[in-house]
This record gives C-alpha cells, sequence and structure tokens, in this order.
C-alpha cells in the first residue's frame, strides 16, 4: 500500500496532505530520538505516543491518497 500512497503525495508536494504526513514524520522521528534516552516508564508512553501518531500518519495518508487520486482522475 505504501508505494503508491508515496507515489502520489510525491506529485503533490504541496498539497495539504503531503504537508501534513512530512510533518508527521518529522514528530515520529524527533520523539523516537527521545525515546532511545527515555528511562523505562517514560519509554512506554512514548512508545503509545509515536503508536498513535503512526496509526493517524496512516490513515491520514491513505484518506489523502484517495483524495488526490480522485481529483487526478477526474482531470
Amino acid at each position: 500500500m505504501s508505494p503508491p500512497i508515496a507515489r502520489t503525495l510525491e506529485r503533490h508536494p504541496d498539497a495539504g496532505t503531503t504537508r501534513g504526513v512530512r510533518w508527521l514524520v518529522e514528530r515520529c522521528a524527533t520523539l523516537a530520538r527521545r525515546r532511545r534516552r527515555a528511562a523505562a516508564p517514560q519509554r512506554t508512553l512514548l512508545t503509545l505516543l509515536l503508536t498513535a501518531l503512526y496509526v493517524v500518519g496512516v490513515c491520514w495518508a491513505l484518506l489523502g491518497h484517495a483524495a488526490l487520486r480522485a481529483r487526478e482522475l477526474t482531470r
């Protein structure tokens, strides 16, 4: 599922979906670095947060991909 989504987002670098997914990826990278240095209780919380952001990102990317593809096909 990821390669077609990535190709669609690449064709639309200024789309809100692309900007949002890029923002989420950057936040996840920051949290992952913070998680590596965290103590066990905080690491668990950061793991849950990363998982939630991942799910949101996948849903956002998938819905945005579908909307962008629909727009492409109607042109």
